[in-house]
């Protein structure tokens, strides 16, 4: 106590400016000390103080309004930052998914990067995640009615799944596919899918003519014993015995009218998907739904959607000059993809963070070695850069080049070779880079989305 005794006969005042330069976690250990500095370290000016970090990208009084204290809203705010930033969807190949975290004035805004054949890059709002006060937060799907473009916002429940100590990767849930936003299925609709293929090669002589009675092969759904199968743990080997079982069915006697266009009063393909979602549906309380109205046969078919996220971490530039970070260029007919530049001591390499059927998101585009780097540009290949890029950009006048290689590949990215290319930087640190062999070059523009969720939120372009 006597060496804190010096410290505590400051004023009060004083003692908060000291505090003030501490951290949190120090503040948490010193009020455990004495009375008087566990009362100073869980004043609402401290904490509301500490807040004001967020103050030039938030409304903070807004926030404080739900929260009971400044020392909670503090511990949501520093929770919530961890989300704040780019994240990659897990199985999203060929092109791949972005999404990004940002605050907004009273919520974190989530957006999904939406590329164009033209190259225009967008952000369309996907979801926002709203603290409420006691340690929870809500997760609203934020989506415009296609048909009425109304202004205001129909809103989708989900779920958000992360750990606020180490969100290198967070799951996000919802109970229907928000309007196309979130380009992602459940496990358990990934093996319907699978079954549809089944059953589209199963029918394929039937819907090619060659059997003049093609209900025959489907049996009346209440004949066959399929309860076990209704839980919502199915598992992929008990769906292909059902599948079978309408395999054994193909050469049913043709005396079923039940199964005929006529009796039923729908087509062959109707009755061909109810049946499919009969056996594959993972939320089937029951099978005979023909007493059910089609209201409620759409809430059963609802799904619970997940998508894992994982954070994404951009080379930040030192110098001016610098090449890392993220580029955007356009591959030809594949449209806009953007690019990661990432520096080695063995070269550069552009990865592709969006990709395209042929080379898809994840493989590296191109590599140049640094050892090659020159400033002798041979005039025919500026007359290539010019023919390919004055049109789209700016003059792209070469002031370096480096030696490297680039990726190219077939559809599924079959058959992946390396082939001689250059990679190019212009008089205004532009990137571009050229695939020797077919004389194809794409030139890159810097990205920020930073500046690019900036400059649609004054704009209004927003999407």
């Amino acid at each position: 106590m006597d060496v804190q005794a010096p410290l505590l006969q400051l004023p009060s005042d004083a003692l908060l400016a000291v505090l003030r330069k501490l951290n949190p976690q120090d503040l948490l250990r010193c009020a455990s000390c004495c009375r008087l500095l566990a009362s100073l370290c869980f004043s609402e000016c401290l904490w509301m103080a500490l807040c004001n970090r967020w103050g030039n990208v938030l409304d903070i009084s807004a926030w404080r309004n739900s929260f009971h204290s400044g020392h909670s809203l503090y511990r949501t705010l520093h929770s919530l930052d961890h989300l704040v930033g780019l994240w990659t969807a897990q199985g999203q190949q060929p092109r791949g998914s972005i999404l990004y975290i940002t605050w907004g004035n009273t919520c974190l805004n989530a957006c999904k990067v939406v590329t164009s054949l033209t190259g225009e890059l967008k952000l369309a709002r996907m979801f926002k995640i709203t603290a409420l006060g006691d340690s929870s937060y809500q997760v609203e799907f934020v989506r415009k009615d296609p048909q009425s473009m109304a202004p205001n916002d129909s809103r989708i429940g989900a779920k958000l799944l992360w750990d606020p100590k180490n969100a290198s990767e967070f799951i996000l849930e919802a109970r229907e596919q928000p309007n196309g936003l979130m380009q992602t299925i459940s496990q358990d609709a990934m093996i319907e899918q699978d079954d549809r293929s089944f059953l589209t090669q199963l029918l394929r002589p039937y819907q090619s003519g060659r059997n003049t009675n093609p209900g025959s092969i489907l049996p009346d759904i209440r004949t066959i014993e399929i309860q076990e199968a209704a839980s919502d743990q199915v598992s992929r080997a008990r769906r292909v015995d059902l599948l079978q079982h309408l395999l054994e069915h193909r050469l049913a006697s043709d005396d079923d009218q039940d199964g005929s266009q006529e009796a039923t009063g729908i087509s062959f393909s109707q009755r061909t998907l109810q049946y499919l979602l009969r056996l594959a549906s993972p939320a089937r309380n029951n099978l005979g739904v023909e007493g059910q109205s089609s209201e409620a046969r759409c809430r059963e078919q609802r799904e619970v959607l997940r998508c894992s996220y994982n954070r994404f971490t951009v080379a930040e530039a030192t110098t001016n000059t610098d090449l890392v970070g993220l580029w955007i260029g356009i591959y030809g007919p594949h449209g806009a993809e953007i690019i990661h530049v990432t520096q080695a001591e063995d070269g550069i390499f552009g990865t592709k963070i969006t990709g395209d059927p042929n080379v898809p998101c994840g493989q590296v585009s191109f590599r140049a070695s640094l050892c090659s780097q020159t400033s002798a540009v041979p005039v025919e290949l500026q007359q290539i850069v010019d023919l390919q890029v004055e049109s789209s950009f700016k003059p792209f006048r070469i002031v370096t080049m480096f030696e490297g290689k680039g990726r190219i590949a077939g559809h599924n990215f079959r058959n992946p070779l390396w082939v001689p290319g250059h990679l190019l930087v212009s008089s205004s640190n532009e990137i571009a880079f050229l695939w020797e062999d077919v004389n194809f070059v794409v030139p890159f523009k810097k990205l920020s989305f930073e500046e690019l969720y900036r400059s649609q939120m004054h704009s209004g372009s927003l999407l």
